[in-house]
């Protein structure tokens, strides 16, 4: 059986980066290699969530840099 993740796109950063840390904590934890995979599959859909709004950020501050520094 297998579920699917709710659609964390919505979620502020601080609560992203809270959810990284505590699924963080509970695969440090967990003994069962079957409960690990779980939640590192998990974990790492958080990660890359987060990677993906840095590099969106960076690009925005990057775009953004372009605008105020004019050199000619």
């Amino acid at each position: 059986v297998q579920s699917s993740l709710p659609d964390i796109t919505g979620i502020k950063q601080d609560e992203l980066l809270k959810k990284i840390n505590e699924l963080s904590t509970k695969y440090q934890r967990a003994t069962n290699p079957h409960l690990r995979q779980q939640i590192l599959v998990i974990l790492e859909t958080y990660r890359q969530e987060y990677r993906d709004r840095m590099v969106k950020q960076l690009e925005n501050d990057t775009k953004n840099l372009d605008k105020i520094i004019n050199i000619e």
